[in-house]
Formats: structure tokens, sequence, C-alpha cells
């Protein structure tokens, strides 16, 4: 016979993951989202002024550091092995730097 300690022990580990996996969940939309943002001031009208660039950079960095930090969160809650976050976050970043090359915008 278990201890009753023992396992709300567990429940609480498996609700503090829940926890984790949806803020994580929450970080990867929102570097999405700037993602999004990023893009639209690269396929804009006005793209060639200075101010685009700079917003463009701005939201480009976000992007990328919301990428890291849901990664990280993802890969905490999931138990994976702690390189893994950023490996996800440098592939990001070489594939938003990519796809910027290809608009003519870095």
């Amino acid at each position: 016979m278990s201890k009753p300690g023992f396992s709300l022990k567990h429940v609480r580990a498996a609700q503090l993951r829940a926890r984790l996996s949806r803020r994580a969940i929450w970080q990867l939309s929102l570097g999405t989202f700037f993602l999004m943002g990023a893009l639209s001031f690269g396929y804009g009208p006005q793209r060639q002024e200075e101010h685009a660039a700079v917003w463009m950079a701005f939201l480009s960095v976000l992007s990328t550091f919301n990428i890291g930090s849901g990664a990280r969160l993802l890969s905490r809650s999931r138990r994976w092995p702690t390189h893994t976050w950023w490996i996800v976050t440098v592939v990001w970043a070489v594939l938003l730097v990519a796809l910027l090359w290809g608009l003519g915008l870095v």
C-alpha cells in the first residue's frame, strides 16, 4: 500500500508539467505571431523605408526569443535532453535569416 503523500507528489508534478506545456505552446504561438509581423513588414508596400527594416529586425529577434523560451519550456516539461531547445532555436533563427535573405531584406 502506498502513502497518500507519495501519490499527491506525482499529481502535483503532472500538474506543473501540464502548466509548463501550456505556457510553452503560448510562447511558440507568440513567436509565430512575431514572425508573421516581421514578414508583413517584408512584404508590405513601404518595405524599402528605414523604419520597416528596424521593425522587421526587432520582430525577428522577438520571434527567435519566444521560440527559444517556448522550446526550452517544452523540453523541460517533456523531459527531453537539454540541448534540444538550443537546436530548435538555432534552426529557427537560421531559417528566419534565410527567409529574410530570400526576400532580399537582409
